[in-house]
C-alpha cells in the first residue's frame, strides 16, 4: 500500500455526513440546506482543531455546488467544488485575518462576492473569513454597517475560537453555530476507521484510548500524532504513542 503523505488533507471531512460528533450541529445545518434558509451571517466557534473551517468550508461548497447529492450535500467534483476546493473560485472567497487585512481588500471581496452572485446564475457565493477574532475593530464595525445596509448578496462566515472574540454587534445579527468536544466514544470510533484505512497494526483498545488523550481529544493533534506513527511500519503500542506525542509537542 502506498504511504498517505499528509493524513491531514487526506482525512479531512468533504460533506457534512463525515462531521465526527456534531451531530446536534449537522442536522440543523441539513435542515437549513435543504429548506434553503442558511442564514446570511454565520459564525462558527470552537477550540483549535475542532473542525470548524473544515464545517464552514463544507457549507461554502453546499452554496455554490452544481449538483448537490440528496440536495443538502456538495457533490466535490463539480467545477464550482473543485475551484473552491483549488483556491481558484469566482464565487467562493476563503481568506484568513491572521494576516493583515486592508479597507480596500476588505471591500474588494465583498464586491467580488456580490459580482459572483449575479454572474453564476443565482447560485449563492460566499465570503469564509478565518481567523475572524484577529480583524481590527474598525473593520467588524464595517463588516456589521455591510449587514445593516442590505449585505450586497451571498453569504458571511465568519470562524473564530470564541463568539466573545467577536464585536457585539456584529454578533448579534450572526447565527453562531459553536462546535463541541465530541463524545469519546465518537472518537474511538473515528480513530478505529483511519486505523483500518491505513492497514496499520494497532496492539489493542488501550492504544487507542491513549492516542485520543495525547492528542486532547482533537482532530488535527491526533493526526499529527498518527502521522508520525504512520510513518514508522512497527505496531502501534501504548509506548509508541507516547513517543509519537512528544515529538509532536504533546503529552499525555
Amino acid at each position: 500500500m502506498q504511504k498517505i503523505h499528509d493524513l491531514l488533507t487526506q482525512f479531512r471531512p468533504q460533506t457534512l455526513g463525515e462531521i465526527v460528533g456534531q451531530q446536534r450541529i449537522v442536522k440543523v445545518l441539513t435542515n437549513m440546506v435543504a429548506k434553503d434558509r442558511l442564514p446570511t451571517a454565520m459564525l462558527f466557534t470552537g477550540e483549535y482543531g475542532s473542525g470548524k473551517t473544515t464545517m464552514a468550508r463544507i457549507i461554502g461548497k453546499t452554496l455554490i455546488c452544481e449538483r448537490r447529492v440528496k440536495q443538502t450535500e456538495p457533490c466535490n467534483v463539480c467545477d464550482s467544488c473543485r475551484s473552491f476546493i483549488y483556491g481558484t473560485s469566482w464565487s467562493g472567497i476563503y481568506f484568513s485575518a491572521s494576516q493583515k487585512v486592508s479597507d480596500e481588500f476588505l471591500t474588494t471581496e465583498i464586491l467580488a462576492v456580490r459580482d459572483a452572485n449575479y454572474l453564476f446564475g443565482g447560485r449563492k457565493s460566499f465570503l469564509i473569513i478565518d481567523d475572524f477574532d484577529l480583524l481590527p475593530a474598525k473593520q467588524q464595525e464595517f463588516l456589521r454597517h455591510k449587514l445593516d445596509d442590505q449585505w450586497p448578496a451571498g453569504h458571511l462566515i465568519a470562524i473564530s475560537p470564541k463568539a466573545g472574540s467577536v464585536d457585539k454587534a456584529l454578533l448579534s445579527r450572526m447565527c453562531q453555530f459553536p462546535l463541541t468536544t465530541p463524545l469519546f466514544a465518537d472518537m474511538e470510533r473515528w480513530v478505529k476507521e483511519l486505523t483500518e484505512k491505513l492497514g496499520v497494526t494497532v496492539k489493542n483498545d488501550e492504544v487507542i484510548g491513549r492516542l485520543i488523550v495525547a492528542g486532547g481529544s482533537n482532530f488535527r493533534s491526533i493526526l499529527k500524532i498518527m502521522q508520525t506513527l504512520y510513518a514508522d511500519d512497527s505496531p502501534w503500542t501504548a509506548e509508541s504513542v507516547q513517543e509519537a506525542a512528544m515529538q509532536n509537542g504533546f503529552s499525555d
